[in-house]
């Protein structure tokens, strides 16, 4: 019997509670800032750098108290459109309860019975809405079956001991559904040699299970489930040749499994086959809320990648050329996955070694080599990538336009609650890895100069091994519990990500460069874009599912889901550009939700340059009372001893001081993340410049300034 997820009643509490708590933190933000608008007379709506965050948590309180005050689950009359409503949607518990009804009306229809019995217990039942509900359900089902099975009507009783039969194989019991196969009198009835055929080869009786299968067919009965289940055999007997016979037969290659008849194409190396499959299953589960969910990922990303990049944005067509050249790679990667399946035997088996092997060469090998590919050859053949961070976003989209087949693939009906959860993870990291790889390539460029190949050799391995671990602790059974690995390298590889780019920005631009990155607008337009996927996921879950489903499934992944945003929205506009400058590449900071709010961000100091501002005193009684008030404009950012963030202002009149520059001061605030902005007063720290030839200096000392006192700076509106 497959798990049937409960969302216990506890767990529901507490994560309202939790909602509650941020709904009343946004309140609280909310009434903090009209206080502020209502002080310095701005507009009620402008939430300034925040806008859009703001935006996308509005509509997604607004949606979702719409949702449940104005729409109600589907409720069907007709059992038949309840049944096709299930099909369609991947909702077996809308199926097996409008089976239950038709099957006890027609108890002598055996493929609605059949159909009862394997809806029941379909692998998505784990979705449905309530446990009572499916346990209920299953008693139901055995009770009906078993007053069959006892009836006077020997073809009702073979009916309900025929289905009691597979009823208990489903549920793992294969004496008791032996016992009640063999009680059924009709030996031609349908499924019956199926079962029997199942239940002769798991007691090791497997010439029976050959002759069962073959009356089966003969019998021209449950077909699908001979053909099914034989193959499965031959599989397990790695009897492979006795299948490519079933996988070239257009009658009855529908009904082995996928990945038997890739094998024998494979094994004939007939590619052509073997695409004409593969393109087949790809697309057959396709729909068109998978398409829109894995496009709005997509472009989430790239609207971030381009307004990262102040270098260049990169225009539409080559962003486009990437992106495709990308996704028709993916089809090859499943070419070397089966290949190393079939033809080379090397696959997850269980075993901690092989597996994590397999996870680094078999999947973090295959997949970075398909990403890169695509890259290289847009670097290789077109004039787009010229600068580091051309190399960090080209790498970035090529692992994008991947990821979007991928995502394609995965979202089908029973699969439209992980779009936020593939957008959030998958995306990311296989950007990440992508990134990595290049990075080899910009450090060999344009910090050492030298060996090219090597460092994106060395590089490449660096991204497959962390490819490989990020999924090893997914994927192995024996170290599935310890995912917290994963997810914790996930949040690590963000951070090298905002390292990577920051670097490379770095070296892309020049001092005289206007550097115009607004950072904490990025971060607001990020964390909207992922807010918008997050929201689609919802509304389509409902749109499918109904509010009940949509609402369980929404509330309990806002948690991960609310934390990942938070963190990757404020990290990877965690980026401070200085000319020139390589960083070092960050792996740990703070992880908690209070440390990323409050903790080591870089302030966009950048956004300073160009401001015109008003410095008065601080105190009375020093050197200052006599020079200030002054106004000036920021011209410059300066490092000095290591901090960056000194700034150069240009004052408009001359300092009556002797021994220094009159025209020229240094400022920085005194704390040390402040920015200096309208309507506050920012404390800052005032200092003469002896000579400006001091500035040139590539290792600038604090003792060859001259601190004068502390000062108070203001933001003034430039002149009209």
């Amino acid at each position: 019997m497959p798990a049937i997820h409960h969302p216990f009643f506890s767990l529901m509490i507490l994560i309202y509670i939790i909602l509650f708590i941020l709904l009343m933190g946004f309140l609280s933000f909310l009434i903090q800032k009209f206080r502020k608008d209502k002080k310095y007379k701005r507009k009620f709506y402008d939430f300034e750098d925040n806008t859009s965050v703001v935006i996308a948590v509005l509509l997604l309180i607004v949606t979702f108290f719409s949702i449940n005050a104005f729409t109600n689950d589907p409720v069907f009359t007709d059992p038949r459109e309840q049944i096709g409503y299930g099909k369609s949607t991947a909702q077996p518990w809308l199926e097996s309860s409008a089976y239950s009804k038709l099957a006890q009306e027609k108890p002598e229809d055996l493929d609605l019975q059949y159909a009862f019995i394997t809806s029941h217990f379909d692998e998505n039942q784990n979705m449905g809405p309530d446990v009572k509900n499916f346990n209920h359900e299953g008693r139901t089902l055995y009770t009906f079956y078993d007053g069959l099975s006892k009836s006077r009507d020997s073809k009702k009783a073979d009916i309900g001991n025929l289905c009691l039969g597979i009823y208990y194989y489903f549920t793992g019991d294969h004496g008791n559904s032996r016992d009640r196969l063999e009680k059924v009198k009709n030996d031609k009835l349908k499924y019956l040699n199926t079962y029997l055929g199942i239940q002769s080869y798991y007691y090791n009786h497997p010439l029976k299970a050959y002759g069962h299968f073959a009356k089966e067919i003969r019998l021209y009965g449950d077909i699908k489930g001979a053909y099914y289940h034989l193959s499965g055999i031959y599989d397990y007997e790695k009897r492979y040749e006795e299948i490519i016979p079933f996988a070239y037969d257009d009658a009855i290659k529908q009904y082995i499994p996928y990945q038997f008849r890739q094998r024998a194409y494979l094994s004939r190396h007939d590619l052509y086959n073997y695409f004409r499959a593969l393109l087949s299953e790809a697309f057959t589960n396709g729909n068109l809320v998978g398409f829109l969910g894995a496009l709005l990922i997509l472009l989430t990303w790239i609207f971030y990648l381009r307004r990262v990049n102040v270098y260049q944005k990169g225009n539409w067509k080559s962003i486009a050329f990437t992106v495709l050249l990308s996704a028709a790679f993916v089809f090859p990667v499943w070419l070397l996955y089966d290949t190393y399946k079939y033809l080379l035997d090397f696959d997850m088996n269980g075993n901690v070694i092989n597996d994590f092997l397999y996870c680094v060469f078999g999947i973090g090998v295959i997949e970075e080599l398909v990403k890169f590919i695509p890259f290289l050859i847009i670097l290789r053949f077109t004039k787009v990538i010229k600068e580091p961070i051309d190399y960090i976003m080209y790498a970035s989209i090529s692992a994008l336009g991947f990821a979007f087949v991928e995502n394609f693939r995965y979202f089908d009906n029973a699969s439209i609650n992980i779009i936020h959860s593939r957008a959030l993870t998958a995306s990311i990291a296989h950007m990440i890895f992508s990134s990595i790889a290049a990075y080899g390539l910009v450090l060999a460029k344009f910090r050492y100069k030298k060996k090219p190949f090597l460092y994106g050799l060395l590089f490449f391995f660096i991204a497959a091994f962390a490819h490989g671990f990020y999924d090893f602790w997914l994927m192995n059974k024996d170290v599935s519990d310890f995912f917290i690995f994963t997810f914790t390298w996930l949040l690590a590889g963000i951070l090298v990500y905002a390292s990577i780019i920051n670097n490379a920005l770095n070296n892309s631009l020049t001092s005289s460069d206007n550097i115009r990155l607004n950072t904490s607008k990025l971060s607001s337009d990020l964390a909207a874009g992922l807010i918008g996927v997050f929201l689609f996921e919802y509304i389509a879950m409902v749109f499918i599912y109904g509010p009940t489903i949509g609402n369980r499934e929404f509330i309990g992944s806002t948690l991960t889901g609310g934390y990942l945003i938070l963190f990757a929205s404020i990290r990877l506009s965690n980026i401070d550009i200085l000319p020139g400058e390589w960083s070092p590449i960050e792996f740990f900071a703070g992880l908690l939700p209070a440390q990323i709010v409050y903790g080591d961000k870089k302030p966009n100091y950048n956004s300073l340059v160009g401001k015109r501002i008003s410095i008065r005193l601080f105190r009375k009684k020093t050197i200052l009372e006599g020079l200030l008030p002054v106004e000036g404009e920021i011209i410059k950012r300066e490092k000095i001893e290591g901090f960056s963030g000194w700034f150069l202002v240009k004052l408009d009149k001359p300092l009556p001081i002797s021994k220094s520059n009159k025209e020229f001061i240094l400022i920085r605030p005194k704390e040390r993340f402040a920015l200096i902005k309208k309507g506050d007063d920012t404390i800052v720290s005032f200092a003469f410049i002896p000579e400006l030839a001091l500035l040139e200096s590539n290792n600038k000392k604090l003792k060859d300034f001259k601190f004068v006192d502390w000062a108070v700076a203001t933001e003034i509106s430039v002149p009209q």
